[in-house]
């Protein structure tokens, strides 16, 4: 948020929406980690949530903030900062989100558990790393039309006055029957 208002002069939507997507998705991804490795945590007296609240408070929550992810990630589009691409990709990337934290909840002992928790941490780097791209490329081409539109209309303006001009000094005008005042046939 300071690099863009540092860049803007200012703070509007877009930066809180960027915030929040940062904010919905770090319980989630650091909360999977943190339940592969709740006995470091412990014995490191690092109070994550699976060692202050236990397992199964921690699986529910990174399911809640994964839910609330999907429409704050979708968000950018929905206000109409991003196009469709990102919308659909934010989306099927947030029920995605979703479909990984519900594992996480379900698995709840052993092996598949710590699986499910090292899927979901995985997936998530990969949906904020693909949402953010999506959305960075998706900008550069609204601004690459954006530009070559705008070039091209003004190009075509330019060529229609240049037209209107050449037409405005031919010698044909006299004849095309412009000027009230005169005929034709009394001009020549």
């Amino acid at each position: 948020m300071i690099g863009w208002a540092a860049a803007t002069g200012g703070i509007s939507l877009e930066p809180w929406l960027l915030f929040l997507i940062i904010f919905l998705w770090t319980p989630p991804h650091f909360w999977a980690l943190s339940l592969t490795r709740t006995d470091d945590y412990a014995r490191a007296r690092i109070p994550m949530l699976p060692v202050v609240a236990g397992a199964q408070e921690t699986r529910r929550q990174i399911l809640l903030y994964s839910v609330a992810l999907v429409p704050v990630g979708a968000a950018p589009w929905l206000f109409g900062y991003a196009d469709a691409i990102y919308g659909m990709t934010a989306l099927v990337g947030g029920f995605l989100m979703v479909a990984f934290a519900w594992r996480v909840r379900n698995e709840r002992e052993g092996a598949r558990a710590d699986r499910a928790a090292h899927h979901l941490f995985a997936f998530s780097i990969l949906y904020l790393f693909v949402l953010f791209a999506v959305l960075l490329v998706e900008g550069w081409a609204r601004r690459l039309v954006m530009t070559w539109t705008k070039s091209h209309r003004e190009s075509s303006l330019a060529n229609s006055r240049s037209a209107a001009v050449a037409r405005d000094r031919s010698p044909l005008r006299w004849r095309s029957g412009r000027s009230s005042s005169c005929s034709t046939s009394s001009r020549w």
